[in-house]
């Protein structure tokens, strides 16, 4: 009797406890693959400081006569609207508008310019920042060297609103 004991003993293996570690290596992964895009965009979300920084560079470096050419993507109630402006600024205000080719008169856009697009901006942090308001998505690049917007996106939480602009500034004369 004893040797048949013993033969079971023997024949017994001890448990492998491997697949556990796979599991554990797996959520893990899943928790990581769920927490980085999150951190990630808390981390690019716009904030007024960086807004603020951009002007200051804007009104310190930025030239009154520029050439604005911008695309516009609105998106509202699950339809998106694409538009290519093209606006002459002379001393400051806008001289020559025309919007996907067509002419438009300058006088009936007076804020399509930088100084308009920062007030744009600055409307939808405020509105995004109000007490009692839910965190909407914001972003923005600025030029290094004068702090014109160079790509600015703004979606509503919860709605099918969204607002992109891809920007390019150039002087009168330059080549774009």
């Amino acid at each position: 009797m004893q040797n048949a004991e013993c033969r079971v003993q023997k024949e017994r293996r001890p448990r492998s406890h491997a697949w556990v570690w796979f599991f554990v290596v797996l959520a893990a992964l899943a928790a990581a693959a769920i927490t980085l895009p999150l951190v990630y965009n808390l981390m690019i979300q716009l904030r007024p400081e960086e807004l603020a920084a951009a002007r200051q560079r804007w009104e310190a470096n930025g030239p009154r006569e520029y050439d604005l050419q911008f695309q516009e993507k609105i998106t509202e109630n699950g339809e998106q609207t694409e538009s290519d402006w093209s606006v002459k600024v002379r001393d400051g205000r806008p001289t020559a508008v025309s919007r996907d080719g067509q002419a438009l008169p300058a006088a009936e856009y007076p804020n399509l310019t930088v100084e308009g697009q920062f007030a744009e901006i600055e409307r939808g942090l405020q509105l995004d920042l109000a007490e009692g308001a839910r965190r909407n998505y914001a972003t923005a690049a600025f030029d290094l060297h004068d702090g014109h917007p160079v790509h600015y996106v703004r979606r509503v939480r919860g709605s099918g609103e969204r607002l992109e602009w891809n920007v390019n500034l150039s002087r009168p004369g330059e080549g774009r």
